[in-house]
């Protein structure tokens, strides 16, 4: 399966704006990993606490069977940035 586009959500404090980025565009079925990192833009850092981006995924792949990670990404307070990295799974199709 393709995971297809990533979208973002999360509430920020201070008039943060967040970019996401990440190291690779297409990834090798057995092991291959993508990481996703959430920023603060302007090279600040996130303040009054934590930040929480919630990435939704679209495409024909299915969590668990065809990759694994975590769905959220925590900026921690006092940070510019945090990361999630999917690992693919090979799978029958």
């Amino acid at each position: 399966g393709s995971i297809g586009t990533a979208s973002a959500s999360s509430t920020i404090q201070d008039a943060e704006t967040i970019s996401i980025s990440r190291d690779n565009a297409s990834i090798a079925e057995n092991g291959g990993t993508v990481t996703f990192t959430a920023s603060v833009s302007g090279g600040g850092t996130v303040a009054n606490g934590n930040v929480t981006v919630t990435m939704n995924w679209t495409g024909s792949a299915t969590a668990g069977t065809d990759y694994t990670g975590q769905a959220d990404i925590t900026i921690t307070n006092g940070n510019p940035s945090g990361s999630v990295t999917l690992t693919a799974t090979s799978d029958a199709t």
